[in-house]
């Protein structure tokens, strides 16, 4: 049979109701393959979240008080720029920031409880 496109038909074509009865399936749309990327690599503003390695979503997140961007797993600021490790005792901003130092270990900023530095924000271990 064929299908009319304005008043004449057209040879060949099959009619909607054809391919429809034919049990063909709606053309899905294909979404693009997300780029791999390593948590802490730097990463454009504005990118879309990638896909590390193990399957995770990874989010280009700043870094906090820069004009850096690295993947993160969270879309959140990151406290820290990765490529620049932090030590306990080192100077922070954030009283409440977290972040991952040397050797992988969680630090928080907090205040100096004693000492002629009393108060100062530092990277410290949790305790």
């Amino acid at each position: 049979m064929a299908a009319v496109v304005g008043a004449a038909p057209v040879a060949g074509a099959v009619s909607p109701i054809e391919w429809i009865a034919s049990g063909s399936a709606t053309p899905q749309s294909v979404q693009p393959a997300r780029p791999t990327v390593t948590l802490g690599d730097y990463c454009q503003a504005q990118s879309e979240p990638a896909m590390t390695a193990d399957g995770k979503t990874a989010y280009c997140a700043r870094v906090q008080y820069t004009d850096a961007y690295v993947w993160s797993a969270t879309p959140d600021l990151v406290a820290t720029d990765p490529h620049f490790p932090v030590d306990p005792g080192d100077t922070c901003l954030n009283p409440d920031a977290v972040t991952t130092g040397t050797g992988e270990r969680t630090m928080y900023c907090n205040p100096t409880q004693s000492g002629r530095q009393h108060g100062t924000l530092v990277w410290q271990l949790q305790p």
